[in-house]
């Protein structure tokens, strides 16, 4: 239960905007260098999210005694974080 909740904080961070609009009006080139600096941070974030998302998961396997990621149980539960 506890490795569930780690894991939906973990992804509750991604649910602000990528990009947030500004006030005033931006010059084509100031945006594409925001934008390109906002997906580059943005990207990292989430690779490392899904990373820390992974080590839960193979933490979640170990308590378990589960040693094929093949097992009919671990499908199951794979499923269910899914959703």
């Amino acid at each position: 239960q506890d490795n569930l909740t780690t894991m939906k904080e973990i992804i509750h961070q991604w649910e602000r905007p990528m990009i947030e609009r500004k006030i005033k009006p931006m010059e084509k080139e100031e945006f594409e260098r925001t934008f390109k600096s906002l997906c580059n941070t943005n990207y990292a974030e989430i690779t490392d999210s899904g990373n820390k998302i992974h080590h839960v998961l193979d933490d979640t396997k170990k308590v378990l005694n589960i040693s094929s990621t093949e097992s009919n149980d671990w499908r199951c539960y794979i499923e269910f974080v899914n959703s």
